[in-house]
């Protein structure tokens, strides 16, 4: 027979649940003490990397050398041909350099201006990237970075200073079909031997020059104060003005002497 329940206890309200533990005060204010640390952490970071972009920053450099061989004809893609830079390549190149967004058209105003040396890479007459240089047959101009590195050139001997291939081509292989077919015509100039530097922090770049046959001759470690004070080697230079003649891209010795090698 079932059991009848009275109706006062039928119809009395369910009982709330058991209420949970109350909130504890000290965990919700380490709560947000932990939340303003992440937010000062993030804040920090931000500002330390702006310091190390803006008015500190410290780089390895891999001083790099390199025999020219008679490997350089023998890659088997024939994908991209290479030209001699002349000067009326210059539209052309800003062109490219505004087009792929590389930062380099000041440079390569300088470049052209002062008489360095260069090749144009194309495939299917289209640009895709250069090199420049300078050794004996660019009429007696140099870099700066022949004297602060300390390369010695004579006149089988070249600075190989800059490289560019456009995103779009990179991959497959063209960078190194890019820079020795340029290696392979300046051979036919008389160059032999080939300077230049790397960034430690490249990874790329450093594999790419391994596959070509560079080897590291030494390291250096430079320090940019306020993007205008290098200091390297002990010696002090200080960033020209873009109007500067002949080296608006790059910086002059102020004091120091550097140590022979």
């Amino acid at each position: 027979m079932p059991t009848e329940i009275p109706s006062s206890i039928a119809d009395a309200p369910a009982a709330d649940p058991p209420a949970g533990p109350a909130p504890c005060p000290a965990a919700a204010q380490q709560r947000r003490r932990h939340a303003r640390g992440s937010l000062v952490s993030r804040a920090l970071r931000r500002v330390a990397a702006i310091v190390r972009k803006r008015v500190y920053q410290v780089a390895e450099e891999i001083l790099i050398e390199k025999v020219i061989t008679e490997s350089e004809n023998a890659i088997r893609e024939k994908r991209i041909h290479v030209v001699p830079l002349r000067s009326d390549h210059l539209d052309e190149l800003l062109a490219f350099s505004a087009r792929h967004g590389d930062g380099a058209a000041q440079r390569i105003r300088e470049y052209v201006r002062i008489g360095y040396g260069g090749y144009l890479g194309y495939q299917d007459a289209e640009l895709v990237g250069y090199l420049f240089y300078c050794g004996a047959t660019c009429g007696g101009v140099t870099h700066p970075h022949v004297e602060r590195y300390q390369f010695e050139l004579g006149q089988d001997g070249a600075y190989v200073f800059e490289i560019y291939l456009a995103p779009p081509f990179r991959g497959g292989g063209r960078a190194r079909e890019l820079v020795a077919r340029c290696f392979a015509r300046m051979a036919e100039l008389g160059y032999r031997r080939l300077s230049g530097f790397v960034y430690a922090s490249n990874m790329p770049a450093r594999i790419l020059h391994a596959m070509l046959g560079w080897r590291e001759t030494r390291r250096v470690v430079s320090r940019r104060v306020l993007s205008r004070w290098l200091i390297c080697d002990g010696v002090v230079y200080v960033r020209n003005r873009p109007a500067s003649r002949p080296h608006g891209f790059d910086y002059r010795r102020v004091f120091g002497r550097r140590a022979t090698r």
